[in-house]
């Protein structure tokens, strides 16, 4: 028998730009999901059971419990999700508001980001009643309110899987589509992106 068993440790690491470990910590937060790094260097780092920042020479700053999937920054607020709900944070790890995604339908989210306003977006699928899935983009202002959302797809099944932006005057997703979106279908799932303005209107689709 070639199975090898034994223990494993979860851990956060930080590398140089050719490679070169440079710190390597113990994970806090039970299995990492996401992580993400400001602009002054300031690591933050969601699991199944927290989160936690450490400065940029890795020391451990603070650990909150109420862990996440997915974790961003935007504007000088810390974002995290965990299913359809989204939590904002200080630096300093205080949370300001959580705020459950409503007025979708069964909600599957993929992928979120920020932008330098403030401004959260979010992408994903839900369930539509002509294809049995939906892609949707939705932003959130800095206080959590929902300011658009823009739910698209064909009578197949559709979702996105990716959400970009830069500056929050143009938007790209990317997924995946058994329709026509928006040229004929190859054949099985077929990849997109697509972009809208800041107001969530569509610009083009490939």
């Amino acid at each position: 028998d070639d199975t090898l068993e034994g223990t494993y440790q979860n851990i956060i690491a930080k590398y140089s730009s050719v490679g070169s470990l440079q710190w390597q910590r113990a994970s806090k937060v039970g299995t990492p999901k996401a992580i993400t790094v400001s602009e002054s260097g300031s690591v933050y780092v969601v699991g199944s059971s927290g989160i936690s920042r450490y400065t940029n020479s890795g020391s451990l700053t603070w650990t909150k419990s109420g862990g996440g999937d997915d974790i961003t920054i935007s504007g000088s607020g810390l974002y995290v999700r965990r299913g359809a709900t989204v939590r904002k944070y200080s630096g300093s790890g205080t949370q300001s508001w959580a705020k459950t995604q409503l007025g979708l339908s069964s909600p599957v989210i993929a992928d979120m980001t920020g932008d330098t306003s403030g401004n959260v977006y979010l992408a994903g699928k839900v369930s539509a009643a002509s294809s049995g899935r939906d892609a949707f983009v939705r932003k959130l202002s800095a206080s959590g309110s929902v300011l658009w959302t823009e739910q698209y797809g064909t009578s197949q099944y559709d979702d996105a899987r990716g959400v970009a932006t830069l500056d929050g005057s143009a938007i790209y997703t990317v997924g995946a589509t058994k329709g026509s979106l928006p040229a004929k279908n190859l054949g099985g799932l077929d990849g997109y992106v697509r972009k809208v303005d800041g107001k969530g209107n569509r610009l083009w689709t490939r």
